[in-house]
């Protein structure tokens, strides 16, 4: 699978799954976040990296707007990036044959994706996610979050 086939598959599994797209990213937000799916070509070889990208839409004072700026660079409350189960699925010069990549790409929705987006666009859910998944919060959000 080349890089255009594997966008457009990406691209296909997103907007399937409910996600707008804007700014080269794929979008779902809530009354509370704004999450975005993010993918980033090495430069170096056919691997593509996907950052999953959360902000609160009010916190800190501010409030938070969607922008061009705000999917390029690595700044959000939340990073967060898909389980080791699916790294090969990023890695174009593996051994994946097209039929298996597109079979892992739709589990990488059913299995990751939609349920941390489920979850992840709520405070309540952040929070949960953080006490039994360890999902890693710096201090200024757990702050935020009402959390020590």
């Amino acid at each position: 699978m080349d890089t255009k086939e594997f966008k457009k598959a990406f691209n296909d599994f997103a907007l399937k799954n409910g996600f707008a797209t804007e700014f080269g990213a794929w979008f779902k937000e809530s009354e509370e976040c704004v999450l975005a799916l993010i993918l980033r070509k090495s430069s170096y070889s056919k691997l593509y990296y996907l950052r999953i990208k959360v902000n609160f839409k009010l916190a800190y004072g501010r409030t938070f707007k969607k922008e061009k700026d705000w999917v390029k660079h690595d700044v959000a409350d939340i990073m967060h990036g898909p389980s080791n189960d699916f790294q090969d699925l990023f890695v174009l010069e593996n051994n994946l044959t097209d039929p298996q990549r597109i079979e892992k790409m739709e589990k990488l929705f059913l299995n990751h994706i939609n349920p941390l987006t489920n979850k992840i666009l709520t405070r309540e859910g952040i929070i949960e996610l953080h006490k039994t998944e360890d999902l890693f919060l710096l201090p200024a959000v757990k702050q935020e979050l009402g959390l020590k």
